[in-house]
């Protein structure tokens, strides 16, 4: 509910107040066309919290809007003396025969309306000296005390064994390679068994043919011929080496 519609309210509700507080005590409550404004509650006490109740109206003006309020005081004296915070939540329009119903949720106000204190429900079809008003007391019921449930704490269960790890096996050991054998001794090869000594061929010199000296004393002529070129040729040599060595000189 606005603030502006609260203030409105407020000040309606002062004056409809002020209005009531002159008109004679059996007309407190009924303005012009009453007809004797009636309301029944389907439950009025031992209520719960926020139980909701079937509010039954009767003789109130076909046409009009009644809206329903909790009241701490009745007949109000000021707006202190209603719950205001949800005021026109809670309406109904009047039929043509003058009746009208509505599940009214009544709500605990702590220290004006509970169980300590009882209160009204209170409907009207507006404000100042026409309008009209009904109401009826309820109380409330204590509040059972809820059960506490103790909830046992959880068996903690142990946590498991851990299980030693397994003994490591120790490495197998490692066989000695197996010793090598010494090669065989090589064998000597066989002594050469030397050949046996060629035994120079003595060369027969064929014996000249008898009666051949011509070819001997050829022989002969060409041998000194050879030895007189040669020493010839030596000769002419050192001749040269001698001859350059002068030039040289």
């Amino acid at each position: 509910m606005s603030h502006t519609r609260i203030r409105t309210f407020c000040a309606l509700f002062v004056i409809s107040l002020v209005s009531f507080a002159a008109l004679p005590t059996a007309l407190a409550g009924h303005g012009e066309g009453h007809n004797g404004e009636t309301m029944e509650l389907s439950k009025s006490e031992l209520l719960e919290d926020g139980e909701a109740v079937t509010v039954m109206l009767s003789s109130y003006l076909p046409g009009k809007t009644a809206t329903i309020v909790t009241c701490f005081n009745y007949p109000a004296l000021g707006p202190a003396d209603c719950e205001l915070s949800n005021y026109g939540d809670h309406t109904v329009t009047i039929a043509d025969d003058g009746t009208g119903t509505y599940d009214y949720p009544v709500a605990v106000v702590p220290g004006r309306c509970d169980v300590d204190n009882s209160c009204f429900v209170v409907a009207g079809d507006g404000f100042g000296p026409d309008a009209n008003y009904s109401a009826v007391p309820v109380t409330f019921a204590a509040s059972a005390e809820p059960e506490t449930t103790t909830t046992p704490a959880p068996t903690t269960t142990a946590a498991p064994t851990t299980t030693a790890a397994p003994t490591t096996t120790a490495a197998p050991t490692t066989t000695a390679a197996p010793t090598t054998t010494a090669a065989p001794t090589t064998t000597a090869a066989p002594t050469t068994t030397a050949a046996p000594t060629t035994q120079p061929v003595q060369e027969e010199v064929a014996a000249p043919p008898a009666g051949n000296d011509g070819g001997s004393s050829s022989s002969t002529v060409v041998w000194v011929v050879l030895i007189v070129v040669g020493v010839g040729v030596v000769a002419g040599g050192v001749f040269y080496r001698q001859r350059r060595g002068n030039s040289a000189t």
